[in-house]
């Protein structure tokens, strides 16, 4: 929730969230964009097993020309400035 009002707030366009991709599952994808915003947690990221699988979904990701911006719960909680730059960084230099 934090991060919808993150990005609203923050005047970016309004993404696609919880998309299923490819067998994936993308947090917050801009598909006009071809931009995907993944946060991770710890409570769901902490394992080697999730951590392999993040990989190769970024991975996959890249290999179909999208951009993978990660952010963790602690920086949208604590830094959200800095996701919002990623993110909108991310955005714009897709536009071109």
């Amino acid at each position: 929730m934090r991060t919808r009002q993150l990005i609203r707030a923050a005047g970016l366009p309004h993404p696609q969230v919880n998309v299923a991709w490819n067998g994936f599952e993308l947090d917050f994808y801009w598909p006009e964009h071809r931009v995907v915003l993944e946060i991770d947690g710890y409570q769901f990221h902490f394992t080697r097993a999730r951590f392999e699988r993040d990989h190769q979904n970024d991975a996959a990701l890249r290999q179909h020309h999208i951009e993978v911006v990660r952010a963790t719960d602690d920086e949208v909680h604590n830094q959200p400035l800095i996701v919002v730059a990623r993110t909108a960084h991310a955005l714009a230099g897709r536009d071109r």
